[in-house]
């Protein structure tokens, strides 16, 4: 079978500092990694969308945050990241159930970007976050022929907006 329904149960993890009975973004890279490495019917694409972790308690939780930015999406970033080096074989290996970076194309981004000052209240007070920004964000690329290091493309000197090689996502 190319579905193993050992990958379907559910994957109880810690996701910042929090010991949680489901870590959805862990199983589903798995399931990514199963379905893209399977002996006889791999599947060339898959798409893994993270919607999000359960909010660390008194925290701002999630990724959309706006409040403790850093501190917040920090924690998120490294159980998202510590999950996906799970499934990346390391150079020269290529077990059963992981990637392979010399044929697997990993794309990293978001929706949007931050801005790069610190976000107001409706009272003019700082709230230590960054507000959405849509006009100059970060994607990451590993794998797939990508050659490491390359940067492309650069923003004003505020960080706010896309000024040179624009792509539109």
């Amino acid at each position: 079978s190319i579905l193993d329904p050992a990958l379907l149960e559910p994957l109880a993890s810690q996701i910042c500092g929090v010991e949680t009975e489901l870590d959805a973004t862990r199983m589903a890279l798995q399931l990514a990694a199963h379905l893209l490495t399977h002996d006889s019917s791999a599947a060339k694409y898959v798409c893994v969308v993270d919607g999000g972790f359960t909010p660390v308690p008194n925290a701002a939780g999630g990724y959309d945050t706006h409040d403790q930015c850093t501190p917040t999406q920090a924690e998120n970033l490294f159980s998202m990241l510590s999950a996906l080096m799970e499934v990346i074989a390391p150079p020269g290996d290529s077990g059963p159930g992981k990637l392979d970076l010399d044929d697997t194309l990993i794309v990293f981004g978001g929706e949007f970007g931050r801005t790069p000052t610190v976000e107001l209240s409706d009272k003019g007070e700082v709230k230590y976050g960054r507000d959405h920004n849509p006009y100059g964000f970060s994607v990451m690329l590993a794998g797939g022929g990508v050659k490491g290091g390359t940067i492309y493309g650069a923003t004003d000197e505020f960080g706010c907006s896309a000024v040179e090689n624009i792509v539109h996502v």
